[in-house]
């Protein structure tokens, strides 16, 4: 999993939860062992790698107040965004305005976080509900920063439930969304779905992977590879379990430490070392760690040609997916639309795109 120098530099902060796990189990005990930290000393959670996040270049400005839930999105425009290779415009409601009008409509309780926007443009759309919240960001991505960004805030904040989302492409689609958080257990990491079924059937997914092997200096197992395709987009939780999400993809852009826009990976990353994934379990998971990743893609398309993609399941199965869900992941429908689809009728509480 890790090389040894990487896997000593985990253990300088002297935290287990720090450490990769090896069983679904472990996942509540990591987790347990956050929350009395956070009880005791949450000082010591701000150390990562060796290093107080606050003492880096980042900083993030204080609320006076706690929450009970919250969904996060970000309005960052002091670099290009590394998806659209462009800078967004400061001070343009219509950037995030799926996302503001429908939390608007449904009162729910909100945070933009932002770089390069004017006071009077907050003043004009602040409300009771909807927060604006300054931020100092690092050299990495706009991406990657913002998962950093929001350790740093709900390491000083208090909510039950974090929700956090992409803000121009997302829509929050009803009000009771966070009761659909208590349907399941506290550990439970929900997250959006991507648009291919398994890691190694998304070329882009797979391209972004090896940037991200050579930033860590380190290779996936082959099982990784047939991990589902999640989607950073949508991610949320607990306070605690976003806490320990949030720690662990912190720890990989930093030790990756670079502007390459590794978030998509390290998030995946994470999901499959520190909340044991659907590929991880019994005698399927023991076989496709055997199964050479090249080997896997070598007969995907070879399958593909002969139109027998259903052999290796391609497909996503919104209503049932089988392939996302675990005892401590939760994606797909009823929490999300299908990704990039458009689907502005769908009765999903969060539509993607």
């Amino acid at each position: 999993m890790f090389g040894q120098r990487k896997h000593q530099s985990m253990m300088s902060n002297g935290l287990k939860i720090d450490i990769p796990i090896s069983k679904s189990h472990h996942v509540k005990g990591n987790l347990q062992s956050l929350k009395k930290i956070l009880s005791i000393d949450s000082g010591k959670l701000s150390v990562v790698n060796g290093v107080d996040i606050f003492k880096t270049n980042r900083s993030v400005e204080s609320l006076p107040k706690n929450f009970k839930s919250v969904v996060c999105t970000t309005y960052f425009s002091s670099k290009k965004d590394p998806q659209r290779e462009l800078k967004i415009d400061s001070n343009d409601i219509s950037y995030i305005a799926p996302w503001y009008n429908s939390m608007l409509k449904l009162k729910l309780e909100g945070i933009v976080f932002y770089d390069h926007l004017s006071s009077d443009f907050i003043e004009k759309y602040k409300t009771d509900h909807i927060s604006f919240v300054k931020c100092q960001l690092g050299n990495y991505s706009l991406n990657d920063e913002r998962f950093i960004i929001y350790y740093m805030f709900f390491l000083k904040h208090k909510a039950e439930q974090i929700l956090l989302t992409d803000g121009n492409d997302v829509v929050i689609n009803k009000p009771d969304l966070f009761n659909f958080f208590t349907t399941k257990i506290n550990s439970t990491l929900f997250i959006g779905r991507g648009k291919e079924n398994r890691i190694y059937q998304s070329k882009w997914n797979m391209m972004l992977v090896d940037k991200f092997e050579k930033g860590l200096e380190t290779k996936l197992p082959n099982n990784f590879f047939n991990m589902a395709v999640y989607n950073a987009g949508i991610v949320g939780g607990s306070q605690v379990t976003m806490l320990y999400f949030l720690r662990q993809i912190s720890s990989i852009l930093l030790k990756i430490d670079n502007d390459n826009n590794n978030n998509m990976t390290a998030m995946h990353y994470v999901v499959y070392h520190f909340f044991y994934p659907k590929c991880r379990k019994g005698l399927l998971g023991v076989l496709n760690k055997t199964i050479d990743r090249d080997i896997k893609i070598r007969l995907a398309r070879k399958l593909k040609k002969w139109n027998l993609s259903f052999l290796v399941d391609d497909g996503i199965k919104y209503h049932e997916d089988k392939a996302a869900i675990s005892n401590h992941i939760f994606s797909g429908y009823p929490l999300n639309s299908r990704f990039n689809h458009f689907e502005t009728n769908s009765n999903a509480y969060i539509i993607h795109k």
